[in-house]
């Protein structure tokens, strides 16, 4: 078992950082008009399937629990 020696990393490598370059990309992305309302029809999409799932699963617990659901 031999020790490897570290690699040095440079001035540049330093500079790119995966994460930051990550949201340029994802910024500029938003940033073009079809993109836009491909993105705000898809958050429209997930909040209303949310709060119908939500008003469902509440109903049926309603329903199962007499109006006692959030008093267990």
């Amino acid at each position: 078992m031999s020790l490897q020696s570290r690699k040095k990393i440079t001035h540049k490598e330093l500079k790119k950082d995966k994460l930051v370059t990550a949201y340029f990309k994802t910024k500029d992305w938003i940033d073009q008009e079809e993109n836009k309302k491909k993105l705000y029809i898809t958050v429209g999409i997930i909040v209303a399937v949310v709060a119908i799932a939500f008003f469902f699963f509440l109903s049926i617990s309603t329903k199962i629990y007499g109006g006692n659901f959030f008093n267990l």
